[in-house]
């Protein structure tokens, strides 16, 4: 019902905003409601915020809540300790980051080491 009648005054404003005289008449209608109401209803104390809601949705508040905790149910960690998949693109993403490394006998900044550096081999095949 509350909703119906905001829904109403809602639409009335809407049709009513292009032509400024009806919407001036339409006022003066609510405010002679809204004094008749207040008339009416000036010994009845006013609706506080939970009893709105008990109205509105017709359900009263508990004034005590028990929720029980459930049985056999781990809150910390996830389980047993599984590291995930990483995948082809992370893992390309992650060498990227790593950036090459310096090998020992020429210098330079390459994806090998002194180990397997071609320059060892070139140089002990010609002594």
């Amino acid at each position: 019902m509350i909703r119906d009648i905001y829904y109403s005054v809602d639409y009335c404003v809407d049709r009513l905003v292009s032509d400024m005289e009806k919407l001036k008449l339409y006022r003066e209608k609510l405010r002679e409601m809204t004094q008749e109401v207040d008339e009416d209803t000036r010994s009845v104390q006013p609706m506080t915020n939970r009893g709105f809601i008990e109205a509105v949705f017709g359900v009263e508040k508990r004034d005590e809540v028990k929720v029980k905790i459930p049985e056999g149910i781990r809150n910390k960690g996830s389980g047993p300790v599984k590291k995930r998949m990483i995948g082809e693109k992370e893992m390309a993403i992650l060498k990227a980051k790593k950036g090459s490394i310096k090998c020992g006998r020429c210098g330079e900044y390459v994806d090998h080491n002194a180990r397997t550096c071609k320059k060892k081999a070139n140089d002990s095949a010609s002594k």
